[in-house]
Order: structure tokens, then C-alpha cells, then sequence
């Protein structure tokens, strides 16, 4: 939980469509958790939006459907893989 976190200050949660935001964003944040819909999902497009908001040393947590293939782009890194279920969570940062 946060509550009682000496740094809750500088936290920020945004919930907004990532598509839209990421448009119109000009900060920078250390941690990035992109939940779109399923079947929209379109992981490329969407870290070319994220890549711009992310700090350098960043981190991104992409929640998908645990099936189907998955392309990352050469300028991410995979960290983690993980599949829960149904659910599939990717851990990436900029290469």
C-alpha cells in the first residue's frame, strides 16, 4: 500500500486511454503500466507512444492476452515474461 509512503507525493497514477495520452504528454515518468484491451492491443505502436514518455533507466508492464505471438521492437529489452492465467505481463525497458 502507499498510504503512509514518504515519497506518496511524488506519485502519480493516470488512467486515461494510452493512445490519447501519450499523444499529448510532455513528462517524463520511471514507471509505465499499459493495460489495453486485448484484442487491441498493438504492442509496436504502442511503445513508440511510451518510448517518449518513459525516463532512461524506465520500466514498462505490459498486460495482453497470454496467448498469441509477440513482436518487441530492437530498441526494447525483454526483462520478464511472465503468464498468469489468462493474462500475460511483459517487463520491458529501452534498450
Amino acid at each position: 500500500a502507499l498510504e503512509g509512503d514518504p515519497d506518496l507525493g511524488r506519485w502519480q497514477t493516470i488512467r486515461a486511454d494510452a493512445y490519447d495520452f501519450l499523444k499529448r504528454n510532455t513528462a517524463s515518468f520511471d514507471l509505465i503500466f499499459a493495460d489495453p484491451p486485448y484484442l487491441e492491443a498493438d504492442l509496436p505502436k504502442l511503445l513508440a507512444l511510451i518510448g517518449t514518455a518513459l525516463a532512461p533507466d524506465g520500466l514498462v508492464i505490459f498486460e495482453m492476452r497470454a496467448r498469441g505471438a509477440i513482436e518487441i521492437p530492437e530498441s526494447w529489452t525483454l526483462l520478464k515474461d511472465k503468464k498468469y492465467g489468462g493474462t500475460r505481463m511483459l517487463f520491458l525497458q529501452k534498450a
